[in-house]
């Protein structure tokens, strides 16, 4: 069960002060550095934390407090409201801070075509993680199960201390896969097992742009059947290959295949990618970016990405662009308009004319 999320409005988180932003089935943001991409990316990771009532992914003490979360610190700015707005119904959550800490969460379901339907969570103290069960009461279960499936996904680090290499994976930690991929070869184990036509769709995928890799060799491990370890093999070869003999990009690669393959059931509301394209070989982008458009294109599911790449950001039709800029030290989203792309539409894509910086977000 899914709700599907036409706009986003920011208001007081880090460096966005008042933004809203329609969505598309597919959403590319570009910008300089600094300019907020992540940070609206990470207003996601917190609502499922909210809902999840997991502290952990509030991020409040990590990132410093709530004068490092609030908009130019708690002198400038009260609180921060969040407003997902759907055909039929809009989720909003508002965060007020008091000594240091956010005391008080609330959030409302407003159904659109109804009376509105409050459901506050309870406030975040010294007992807040005793605090289970979810906020909804048994309501709007397709804007909750939204929000709980919220994936940012950032498989940045592969290197060879990285968890995803170095450790073998729960064979029961399947439910989804994680954010940093950590979790791939049981939930590659379960599609394997469950979802074959997805998995050979992996499979088919993978090939594309490794065409020495044959399959995975996924089986719990031979003295503790509870782990699992992702094993490949290797075209015209027995020997059965380790994890740690991918290369960075291909690796990279898998778990983004992975993400946007899986199963229809198994797809969350929204999927968010954090500069997916990192490390990856041109073909590798090219197909990346056809997945995400098959994928957004077909409805299964609403697809973020942000991107510091001109070929990856080529790929795409202006439509898809999410331009944000530095305005008076606060983020600024905007999409492009028709007029102001037609002096370049015949001659540049996206990533061409946001070099020649036509359209801003640039330095």
């Amino acid at each position: 069960m899914k709700w599907d999320i036409d706009s986003v409005e920011i208001k007081g988180f880090k460096s966005i002060n008042a933004s809203k932003i329609s969505l598309g089935n597919v959403n590319v943001i570009i910008g300089p550095n600094g300019s907020g991409k992540s940070n609206f990316l990470e207003v996601f990771r917190m609502l499922r934390g909210i809902v999840r009532k997991s502290p952990n992914e509030l991020f409040i003490d990590v990132a410093g407090g709530v004068d490092r979360i609030l908009h130019l610190g708690s002198k400038n700015t009260k609180e921060i409201s969040v407003t997902l707005k759907g055909a039929k119904k809009s989720f909003n959550c508002v965060l007020t801070p008091e000594r240091g800490h956010f005391l008080k969460i609330f959030s409302k379901v407003i159904v659109h075509e109804e009376s509105p339907s409050v459901s506050p969570i309870e406030s975040i103290d010294d007992h807040y993680l005793e605090k289970r069960g979810y906020p909804f009461n048994g309501q709007h279960e397709d804007v909750l199960q939204t929000l709980l499936g919220f994936r940012i996904y950032q498989f940045n680090d592969t290197s060879h201390s990285s968890p995803i290499r170095t450790r073998s994976a729960r064979v029961s930690d399947n439910e989804y896969l994680r954010d940093d991929g950590n979790n791939l070869a049981s939930f590659l184990y379960l599609l394997k097992k469950k979802y074959p036509k997805s998995f050979s769709e992996i499979l088919r995928v993978i090939r594309w742009i490794a065409p020495f890799f044959e399959d995975f060799h996924l089986e719990p491990e031979a003295l503790d059947n509870d782990f699992i370890r992702l094993r490949w093999r290797h075209v015209g070869m027995d020997e059965i290959f380790d994890v740690s003999d991918f290369s960075d990009g291909t690796l990279r690669f898998i778990c983004l295949a992975v993400a946007l393959l899986q199963p229809e059931e198994k797809l969350p509301g929204l999927l968010l990618f954090d500069e997916p394209e990192l490390g990856l070989h041109p073909h590798a982008i090219e197909l990346l970016v056809g997945l995400m458009q098959s994928v957004g294109d077909q409805g299964r599911t609403k697809i973020i990405t942000s991107t510091q790449s001109v070929p990856f950001a080529n790929q795409f039709s202006y439509e898809d662009v999410i331009v944000v800029d530095r305005v008076e030290n606060a983020a600024s989203f905007r999409r492009l308009t028709r007029e102001e792309t037609e002096s370049w539409l015949d001659e540049f894509r996206p990533g061409d004319a946001w070099m020649r910086n036509y359209f801003g977000g640039n330095p």
